[in-house]
């Protein structure tokens, strides 16, 4: 069996068997699915980051084609709102406590 299989069950059956024998295959594979999941959605918002600007860009050119000067004043708006826009937590949906 090549340890070149992609499916990270089966890299687990590549290790040696004492090694194996300390950890549960369960454990492991939680291990590795947590870390895929993780790199999954660090590399949505590497894009995130990347494409914002970008986006920004060309809002702007079309704002300067359609208002010319006045869209200046758009961008320092944005610009002076930025800070602001800090998330907030989500709302709880709990109902347990909730009076009927």
């Amino acid at each position: 069996m090549r340890c070149s299989d992609p499916a990270p069950r089966s890299k687990f059956l590549c290790l040696a068997p004492s090694w194996r024998s300390s950890f549960s295959r369960g454990y492991v594979y939680n291990l590795t699915t947590s870390d895929v999941d993780t790199l999954q959605l660090f590399c949505q918002q590497l894009f995130s980051l990347v494409s914002a600007p970008l986006r920004v860009a060309v809002a702007m050119a079309l704002l300067w084609a359609q208002l010319g000067a006045s869209s200046v004043a758009a961008l320092a708006l944005l610009c002076l709102l930025m800070p602001l826009q800090v998330r907030s937590p989500a709302p709880s949906t709990d109902t347990s406590s909730k009076k009927c």
